[in-house]
C-alpha cells in the first residue's frame, strides 16, 4: 500500500484478522442454543435405544412346570437360586449352597438348643471326594468355614463375612461365579449381547461427543487468564461419556436361555410343593439331615426361611429382609431414597465428601445452564416470531420442548429409576402358630424323611 508504513500496515492487517476471527467465535456461539437442543435429542435418542434393548432382553417369565418332589437337575443350590429368581442371585444363594454341602456330607451341620453349629469332616472319605469335585462358589464357601472354624467347629451365628465393604467383595466375587458357571451350563446368558453392547457404547460415546461441541459455544471469561473453553468442553464430554457407559454397563445383568427357562420350570414345579408344606419352612439348617438335598434347594428358593435366617453368611443386608407381614412369610425388597433427602443413610464422611463434589458440579453446571438458558430464550424468541415457520410447527415444537424439559425434571428427582426388574418372590407357608409345638429338632420330634416310591418321593 503507498504512502503507508510497512509496520502500520503489519498492524492493520492484523487488527482485520482479529476483529474477522472474533466475528467467527460470535457466530459459532450464537450456534450453541441449536447445539445444544441437538444434544438434548441425541440424548433422548440414547435413552430411547437403551430402554428398548433393556425390553427386548427381559427376562422372559417362566411357567412352573408340574409339582413334583423330585429334584429339577444336577444343578447346584446357587445356580438354581439364580435361575428361579430372574436370573438376579439373591444373596440367599449362600447358606443354599451351605446347606447343599451338608446334604452331599462335605461338612455337617447339627443343632445344639437354638444354636446351629457347623462342622467339618476331615477324615470322612466321602467328604474328601465331595470336596474335590466342587464348584469354585461352593469352594469358596467351604473356604469360608474352615476359616472360621475352631477345632473343626464354628457356630453359625459367626459365620458372617466381615464388614460391609469386604464382605461386598466377597460377594460380588462369588456372584460372578455362579453367573460364570450359568453361561458354562447353558443356562444364563449377559443380558447385552456383543452387537447390542457395542451399538449402545457407541451411541453414548456419540452423545458425548455431541456435548463437548456444544460446550464450546459456552462464553468464556476474559478477565481468567487460566480460563481454558477447550479443556473444559473435553472435560464435559468426558463426563458424560463416563456417566453413560456407567449406565449402560450397571443395566447389564443376566437374562434366561431356553435351556434356561426348562431348568427353572422344572425346579419351579418342586418349589411348589415345598411352599404348600405348612412345616418346611420352619426348619432349622439341621434339617438337612431330615430333608437332604431338598432343604438346600428350598432356601435357594425362597421357601425355607427357617434355615436361611440360621446362617447369616454374608454381612447383614439393608435391602433383604424376612417378613410375615400378612401371615405369610416372604422375602421383601427394601428401597431407601437414592437422591432425595441428598445424603441419606449414608456414613458423614462420605457425606461431607459428597456435598463438596456436589457445590462444584452445581458451580459448573448453573454456569452452563445460564449461558445455555438465555441462548434458548433468544433462539426461541426469534423462532417464535419468524413467519417464515407456520404456525403450528411453532407450537409443536414448544410442547415437545417442554414434554422433553418436563421428563428430565422426573428423572433427576427420581434418580432414573431402576434399570432392572423386581424379583418376583414367592409368598411361604405362615409359620406356626402360638401355642403349637414348634417344628424342627427345636420341638423334640423329627418329620419323617421323605422315603421314593416308584420313582417319586412320598412322606410317611
Amino acid at each position: 500500500m503507498t504512502g503507508i508504513p510497512t509496520g502500520f500496515a503489519a498492524t492493520l492487517s492484523g487488527g482485520v484478522d482479529v476483529v474477522a476471527a472474533q466475528g467467527l467465535v460470535d457466530r459459532w456461539r450464537d450456534l450453541g442454543p441449536v447445539l445444544w437442543l441437538g444434544v438434548a435429542a441425541a440424548a433422548a435418542v440414547w435413552a430411547l435405544v437403551l430402554g428398548v434393548a433393556a425390553f427386548c432382553t427381559r427376562s422372559r417369565q417362566v411357567t412352573p412346570g408340574p409339582a413334583t418332589l423330585d429334584l429339577g437337575g444336577t444343578e447346584p443350590a446357587a445356580v438354581v437360586n439364580l435361575i428361579t429368581g430372574d436370573w438376579s442371585l439373591g444373596h440367599e444363594a449362600v447358606p443354599a449352597t451351605l446347606l447343599d454341602l451338608a446334604a452331599r456330607k462335605v461338612v455337617a451341620i447339627d443343632q445344639v438348643g437354638e444354636q446351629a453349629l457347623v462342622r467339618l469332616r476331615p477324615d470322612s472319605t466321602r467328604a474328601q471326594e465331595e470336596a474335590a469335585g466342587i464348584e469354585p462358589y461352593e469352594r469358596m464357601v467351604l473356604d469360608h468355614v474352615v476359616h472360621h472354624a475352631v477345632h473343626g467347629v464354628v457356630p453359625a451365628e459367626a459365620l458372617t463375612t466381615g464388614p460391609e465393604d469386604e464382605a461386598r467383595g466377597w460377594w460380588r466375587k462369588f456372584r460372578r461365579s455362579v453367573e460364570r458357571d450359568a453361561r458354562h451350563r447353558g443356562l444364563s446368558r449377559q443380558r447385552w449381547s456383543r452387537p447390542v453392547h457395542t451399538v449402545l457404547l457407541m451411541a453414548s460415546v456419540a452423545v458425548a461427543v455431541l456435548v463437548a461441541i456444544a460446550a464450546t459455544t459456552l462464553p468464556d471469561d476474559p478477565d481468567d487468564t487460566d480460563d481454558d473453553p477447550v479443556g473444559a468442553a473435553l472435560a464435559l464430554g468426558g463426563v458424560a461419556a463416563g456417566a453413560l457407559i456407567l449406565m449402560v454397563e450397571a443395566a447389564n445383568g443376566e437374562r434366561d436361555t431356553p435351556a434356561g427357562r426348562k431348568a427353572a420350570g422344572r425346579w419351579l414345579g418342586l418349589r411348589t410343593i415345598l411352599a404348600d408344606d405348612p412345616l418346611f419352612s420352619e426348619y432349622p439348617p439341621a434339617g438337612v439331615a431330615v430333608w437332604d438335598r431338598l432343604l438346600a434347594f428350598g432356601a435357594a428358593m425362597g421357601v425355607a426361611h427357617g434355615a436361611v435366617r440360621a446362617l447369616p453368611l454374608g454381612a447383614e443386608s439393608d435391602k433383604e429382609a424376612w417378613s410375615s407381614m400378612g401371615g405369610h412369610w416372604r422375602v421383601v425388597r427394601i428401597r431407601y431414597p437414592r437422591f432425595v433427602p441428598p445424603g441419606y443413610g449414608r456414613r458423614p464422611g462420605l457425606v461431607v465428601l459428597s456435598g463438596l463434589v456436589q457445590v462444584v458440579l452445581a458451580a459448573a453446571a448453573a454456569r452452563v445452564a445460564a449461558a445455555a438458558a438465555d441462548g434458548i430464550g433468544d433462539f426461541a424468541a426469534g423462532f417464535s416470531s419468524d413467519e417464515s415457520v407456520p404456525y403450528g410447527v411453532r407450537i409443536g415444537i414448544g410442547i415437545g420442548l417442554g414434554v422433553l424439559v418436563a421428563l428430565v425434571a422426573v428423572l433427576a428427582v427420581r434418580g432414573g429409576g431402576h434399570g432392572r426388574r423386581r424379583r418376583r418372590r414367592p409368598v411361604l407357608t405362615p409359620p406356626a402358630r402360638r401355642g403349637s409345638r414348634p417344628a424342627g429338632a427345636a420341638a423334640g420330634r423329627r418329620r419323617a424323611p421323605p422315603v421314593v416310591h416308584g420313582g417319586r418321593r412320598r412322606h410317611h
